[in-house]
Order: structure tokens, then sequence, then C-alpha cells
């Protein structure tokens, strides 16, 4: 891994200590009882010292970032420091324009619906499709989206989340092909899936007509927390609109130890990307196997598909916590007390992924855990049904635009008194990080109990303010003016 440029030019500039009158303001040098080695400072270099710079790359970040995009297939790669957050933020960005609408899925990440309130889009949202076998909602509908598109005024882009935080995927080809055919740009939140295209037989967003694909390397790759990238393909979405809001919205300083990892993640992939994930993909396989169908409602291509889905991420694992006797809860708590740490918890399961870093040891660990747990609760053939996240049947009811809701006078009202009342600040389990209740709507009954629950089986939910009686209380509009809504739904 020797043939980066930018790494030969960032080890050059670390292994010359000089007098920095400039940021940063450690000089290159560990300070006195910092837990971080030496290395760290030494390479945490700026565009002060004559490295290249990350908003204006003209030298070794621009030459890794075009081998990035040939790794990848993508006509241009852009290198984030601000993780896919910035990248959802940016993507919506170079689309908007005054008056227009974005098609965009409810169950997006924060981030997305934050865009689309910075960007002055109004957001028509796309709700998931019921399945009645896993008592939830998944998915997308295609008939959906195309009535959106033939019904909804002045559209500039259509932006999906595939794969989803519990490794269900869209059947993007599909929809890039409505998207193109409607004239507008389809941007992929693929934050979790930018490993697909190394895996044997799969196939990420862009191979499938995506426009703007934001990803999340350090999720599965192994690059830093808080690094991510942004891919353009086609000539839909204006390359300059993407940097014009990429140097508004990311950081001005950006950091040369999260671009080291990425430009490290590309040459990795250069250098035996397919081999690596053969072996990864091959860790999950056996995971799988071991765990399922039978046993439970794993996220595998032999498991029946949810409705609204076209395939799953195979490098996710999901386990149905009641299978083993015990809350969703207490599986995490049992897998940690043998140093099993999964991805994240809902209502009802356990959600893990495996990685680039993931070893054969680690599935050995995870296994044998797994199988005293279920030695010790009789499991029915074929499974039963179960629920793999609790949302609400019916979307919650708009009554003010995000933006004024956002900047209205706001109140904290105890959680068990606010039903009815129009939130101020989402709320949002996390993780995933998805919205239950966005800005401008209104809290239903429903909706305070499936709050409630989410607490109740020990999941954080977000934008909830602490009472001085230690309960839960939320941010709503103090007068809710009557406007008329901001979003529509298709």
């Amino acid at each position: 891994m020797s043939g980066s440029s930018f790494r030969a030019a960032l080890r050059a500039l670390a292994a010359t200590r000089r007098p920095a009158f400039h940021m940063p303001g450690h000089g290159h040098v560990a300070p006195a009882g910092s837990p971080l080695p030496a290395d760290v400072y030494a390479l945490d270099q700026s565009e002060m010292a004559g490295l290249d710079y990350l908003h204006e790359p003209t030298a070794e970040l621009a030459e890794s970032q075009v081998r990035a995009a040939a790794v990848f297939g993508a006509d241009r790669t852009w290198y984030l420091v601000n993780g896919a957050t910035v990248g959802n933020l940016a993507a919506l960005w170079s689309v908007a324009r005054p008056g227009g609408r974005v098609l965009v899925m409810r169950r997006s990440h924060q981030s997305v619906h934050a865009a689309a309130t910075l960007a002055g889009l109004e957001p028509v949202h796309l709700h998931p499709v019921p399945d009645a076998r896993l008592q939830g909602l998944f998915g997308l509908d295609l008939d959906q989206v195309r009535h959106a598109l033939d019904e909804t005024d002045d559209v500039v882009a259509v932006h999906v989340t595939s794969p989803d935080y519990y490794g269900y995927r869209l059947p993007l080809e599909q929809l890039a092909a409505l998207c193109h055919a409607a004239g507008v740009p389809l941007l992929v939140d693929e934050a979790h899936g930018a490993h697909l295209s190394f895996l044997p037989g799969e196939q990420g967003a862009l191979a499938c007509g995506a426009d703007v694909v934001v990803q999340s390397p350090h999720k599965a790759l192994g690059s830093l927390t808080q690094s991510a990238l942004l891919h353009l393909r086609g000539g839909r979405v204006d390359p300059d609109r993407v940097a014009e809001g990429l140097l508004m919205l990311q950081s001005s300083s950006p950091s040369a130890l999260l671009t080291l990892s990425l430009d490290a993640v590309v040459e990795g992939l250069e250098t035996d990307g397919a081999a690596r994930w053969a072996r990864s993909g091959a860790l999950a396989s056996r995971a799988a196997a071991a765990t399922g169908p039978d046993g439970l409602p794993l996220v595998s291509p032999r498991s029946p598909l949810p409705r609204g889905v076209s395939g799953t991420n195979p490098c996710k694992l999901l386990l149905d916590a009641a299978r083993y006797g015990l809350t969703s809860a207490g599986l995490r708590d049992v897998l940690a007390r043998h140093d099993v740490y999964p991805e994240f918890t809902d209502q009802d399961c356990v959600v893990l992924s495996i990685t680039a870093g993931t070893t054969p040891g680690d599935v050995d660990l995870l296994l044998g855990v797994l199988g005293e747990l279920a030695a010790a609760v009789p499991v029915a053939a074929g499974g039963a049904d179960t629920r793999l996240a609790l949302w609400p049947d019916r979307p919650a009811e708009r009554a003010l635009p995000g933006r004024t809701a956002l900047q209205s006078p706001r109140a904290v009202v105890p959680l068990d008194e606010a039903a009815g009342a129009v939130v101020a600040a989402a709320l949002t389990p996390y993780p995933p990080g998805v919205p239950l209740v966005l800005p401008g709507e209104v809290l239903s009954p429903a909706l305070v109990r499936t709050v409630e629950g989410y607490l109740a089986a020990g999941v954080t939910v977000r934008g909830l303010v602490p009472l001085p009686d230690g309960g839960p209380g939320v941010r709503c509009v103090a007068e809710a003016a009557a406007q008329p809504p901001s979003v529509r739904t298709a």
C-alpha cells in the first residue's frame, strides 16, 4: 500500500519537525498526558503546512479522490469529514431550487429531513409498506413513487435510503428508471452499504443507476468514524453545486487523519477488495446459516422478504430476542457480558453487522453465546411472526411547516400530557436515527405510546427533555399559528 501520493506527502510532513506558527495548536507534538499515540499528532497536518486542501484539491488529495471514484464506479467522488450527514445535506442542496419539492422516504435518517429543511425544499413523504407477516412496515411501493412523480409539480429529486438500518434494500434499478423517465435524479443514502459492490454477486447503488450516492465507509470498510464519501454519476446533478454545498456545510479545517483513513480504504480496495470481501461475505454466510432461518426471522436471502423490499444486506444479522426467552435489551446485555457488542437494538430485535474488521474468532464467539442461549429455550420450527421495529400505523398529521415549527416559541410538556401538541423538535430513537415525529407534526396518542414503548425497551429517544421530576418532556410549539402544511404525503 505504498502507491498513495497523499499518504507519502502526509508522511513527509509528519517526519519533518519544524517550528509551526500556525494551526493546529499542538504543533504536531503530543501534549503531556495525552492518551493518543505521538503519530496521531504528527499526522494531524493542515494546508498551513503545505498539505493539499480538501475544499480545493489540486494535488495528492485530488488524485486520491479520482482513484476513489474509479474504485466505486463513480464519475466523481468527494471525501467527507463531517460524516454521511453532510453528504445528505450537500446532495439535497445541490438539486434545490425555489419552490422545489423532493420525494423522500419518511423513514429516512434525521440528516435527510434536516437537509430538506435547510435546502428550502418541500418534502413529499413516501411511506413504508405494511407487511402483515412481520407486523411491521418496510421498504417502498414503486407504484406510490410513480404516482407521486406523475401528480406532484416541481419535483427536483427522489431521495431514498438503501439498505436501511436492518439491512433491507430497495429495487433501485426500477426506481432509477422511474426517476430518469420523469427527468429527475435519484439520490441514495447508502451509508450502510459502502461494501456492497465488493461482495460477490452484489452491486451497489451506483451500479443500479443512482445519480448521487452517500456512503459511510467507517460503518463497514474500516475508515475512521466521521469519514464518509459522496459519489456522483451521470449528468443530472451539477458537480459544481455539490462542491459549493460541501464548501458551505463541511468544516473549513478538514482532518488529515480522516482523509488519510479514506485514502487507505481506497488503496486497500484497489489491492484486494474483492478477496477481502469474499472472506467477510463468507463469515456473514456462516453466521446466517448457524442462526436461521428456522430459528429466527433473519435478514438473509433465504428468509422471505417483506413487501416493498427487493433484497438484503448479506452482512447484517437480525436476531429476534424473544426466541432466546429475552427482551432485546436483555439479549444485548447478555451478549455484552461475553464481549459481543451488537450494532443496536429496538423493542424486539438485536442487529449485528459483519464488517471488514470482523474475524473468524469473533463469529465463533457470537455463535457460541447464541448456541448456549438457544439450547436453553426451545424454538419451534419455522419461527413465529415478530415486529422488526415499532412504528406508527398511521403517519403523523402535519400542522405546521417544519422550519416554522423549529423557529417558533416553544414550551416543554410532559410526554404523558403531550398528545395533540405540535412538536418543535424531532423525536428520534437512536440508533438508528430515524425520527418518529418531525417538527411541525402532531404528537398523537398512538405516537405517545410508541415513544413510551421505546423508552420501556431501553432505547434512547433523542429530542426528549428531562423534567425536574425525572420524567421525559417534549419540546412543543407554544402557539401553533394556522398555516398550511409544508409536507405532502404521496
